[in-house]
Parts: structure tokens; C-alpha cells; sequence
């Protein structure tokens, strides 16, 4: 009598590997190990890349260099007409209120969850005005380790505030009068109300 048991399978550890059809002996080898042919596209590539591209790379970053320094000269140079037209000091505090940018956007966060009779942009406003002068001088301590800057393009806001600083102290050419103030307040009040609708829609 035939017996119907069909032969156990082999545990996975024990079967063969699967070899894709066209393999040739140690292909999978090859590739691990990153071997080429020493002739073909392939080796001819990486001989470019090896030497050719290697003096491309750096030419690429030296203009890279170039251009961000080109950059950077160009904010120093814009701190210095702000500093002529607003006083150099009150340039210097300027920059140095950017470093509370953190603070502004959890009073914004705050006003928008949490309607008070405050206006989110006055919440704003005390936010980055009201913080006590030992509070600017840890952002400033914490801002030269971490050398923060307002973006990649920029130079370190520390560097920008000293240099405004090391120059010849200057007064304010252009002083505003509260007309003027309020000019430019009512300017710019519809897109206010413009940003805080949308923001008001997102949240």
C-alpha cells in the first residue's frame, strides 16, 4: 500500500538560496563588495568621478564659498546703512530682538487658541518689548555658542551687532513722529487682517 504522506519540507535555514535566473557565479559577491568590470560605462564612470569630479566638487564649493561670503558682505553693508539711518545702537537692539522670535510666535499661538481682549498682534507687540533686559542677555550668551543667525545666507547675529557697534557711534537721521507712526500703522493694517484671518483658519 502507497503511502499518501508527502515528504516533510526542508527547514528554511537548509534550502538553497534563490538565484535569479541569469545570475552567474559570484555576482552576489561582487556586488557587496563593489566590484566593477575594468572595462565598461560603469568603470569609466567612476574613473571620471574619481578624477575629473573630484576638481569639479571643489570648484563647486569654492563658488559656493565665494557666493556666500558675497552674501554676507552684503548684510554687513545693509547694517550699516540701517545703522547711519536709524542710529547704530538702535540697529544693534533691533538685530538683537530677532533673537526673541521664539517668544513672538508662542504669543501669537496663545492669542489665536486663547481670545482675550488683547489683540494678537498688541500680545506680539508686549511679548518682544516687555521681556526684561537679563532675558535678552541669556539669548544673546546662548546665541553666540550656537552662533544663530537668521538664516543660512546670514552672517552669526552676534557678529552683525558687534561690528555695528565697533564703528563710530551715530544718531538717527530719520526720526518718527507719532503721525507717521500711525501712517504706517494704518498701511499695513489690512494685511494684518489678511495673515490673522488665514491664521485663524488654520488653527
Amino acid at each position: 500500500m502507497t503511502s499518501s504522506r508527502q515528504p516533510d519540507r526542508l527547514p528554511v535555514s537548509v534550502r538553497a538560496p534563490y538565484v535569479p535566473f541569469g545570475e552567474r557565479h559570484l555576482d552576489r559577491v561582487r556586488r557587496e563588495i563593489g566590484w566593477v568590470e575594468p572595462f565598461g560605462v560603469s568603470f569609466f564612470t567612476r574613473f571620471l568621478n574619481a578624477t575629473v569630479g573630484v576638481l569639479v566638487r571643489g570648484i563647486a564649493w569654492l563658488l559656493e564659498r565665494l557666493q556666500l561670503r558675497s552674501g554676507q558682505r552684503g548684510e554687513y553693508l545693509a547694517d550699516r546703512k540701517a545703522g547711519e539711518i536709524a542710529g547704530s545702537e538702535a540697529a544693534a537692539q533691533a538685530l538683537e530682538r530677532l533673537l526673541l522670535a521664539g517668544a513672538s510666535h508662542r504669543a501669537m499661538v496663545r492669542a489665536l487658541r486663547f481670545p482675550t481682549e488683547v489683540e494678537p498682534l498688541d500680545a506680539v507687540r508686549r511679548a518682544v518689548t516687555e521681556v526684561p533686559a537679563r532675558e535678552i542677555e541669556r539669548q544673546l550668551r546662548a546665541s553666540r555658542v550656537r552662533e544663530t543667525r537668521t538664516d543660512a545666507t546670514h552672517p552669526p547675529t552676534y557678529l552683525r551687532t558687534r561690528l555695528l557697534r565697533a564703528r563710530p557711534a551715530t544718531t538717527a537721521r530719520v526720526v518718527l513722529g507719532t503721525d507717521e507712526s500711525r501712517a504706517i500703522d494704518r498701511e499695513l493694517e489690512p494685511a494684518a487682517t489678511t495673515v490673522l484671518a488665514e491664521l485663524r483658519m488654520e488653527g
